[in-house]
């Protein structure tokens, strides 16, 4: 028959059942608080399950039996540790991340800005073709409004055969002279040569001069007097 220190234990907590324990080693359980008084007991000898307050007094008293060694399955809990947090920031070190992004981000705008600069910086060559370029397009708008059927228009590509032209007599002013094929009052089609002396210091350009098929069609006011 099993007495009180040779019986084994076996113990339930929210964790699960655990066991065979013997009175001494429940006795290192309970001193190592491994063991509430909300868990429960049995022995070996019966399925019926206690309050573990019911052998409390049992459980403080000094143990029967001396052992060098626990024999037999240890209660152990393991608590799983919850999963590190990423560190915070500091405010500071926000602000410095945070102006670091503000400046680089404003150094690559002057960046872009400084290329797009430079590529539409013109030399003095492209700024004078741009000129007269200019300058042909305005006489031609001139010289279409003075066309019994501008529709009909067709106009000579400047610089063709190296007689229609665009040049700068002096500051702002420009020879202009092409042909071009319109209908006439009878519907004809008709080459005409033309001639436009014009100012490209004012926006919209403004004749002085305008020749068509040899006949003068406008005369600046101030250059009929002389």
């Amino acid at each position: 028959m099993n007495t009180t220190a040779t019986r084994e234990y076996y113990v339930r907590t929210a964790a699960g059942e655990f066991g065979p324990f013997t009175l001494n080693q429940l006795r290192n359980q309970w001193r190592d608080s491994r063991l509430t008084l909300r868990d429960e007991v049995r022995s070996d000898v019966t399925m019926d399950w206690h309050p573990l307050a019911v052998i409390a007094e049992v459980l403080e008293a000094p143990a029967e039996v001396q052992s060098n060694a626990q024999d037999g399955p240890q209660f152990v809990t393991t608590i799983a540790e919850p999963p590190a947090l990423p560190k915070k920031k500091s405010f500071w070190r926000r602000i410095a991340e945070t102006g670091l992004a503000v400046f680089l981000c404003f150094v690559g705008l002057m960046v872009l800005i400084l290329i797009m600069d430079r590529a539409s910086q013109r030399s003095p060559e492209q700024e004078k073709e741009l000129a007269k370029y200019s300058a042909w397009a305005d006489a031609k708008y001139i010289v279409e409004k003075h066309l019994i059927a501008p529709s009909t228009a067709k106009f000579s590509e400047i610089d063709e055969g190296n007689r229609w032209h665009a040049y700068q007599i002096k500051n702002g002013m420009w020879d202009v002279t092409g042909w071009v094929d319109s209908q006439n009052a009878f519907g004809a089609m008709l080459r005409q040569e033309w001639v436009v002396e014009l100012d490209e210091s004012v926006r919209p350009a403004r004749a002085t001069v305008i020749m068509i098929g040899g006949k003068v069609v406008y005369l600046e006011p101030d250059l009929e007097k002389k």
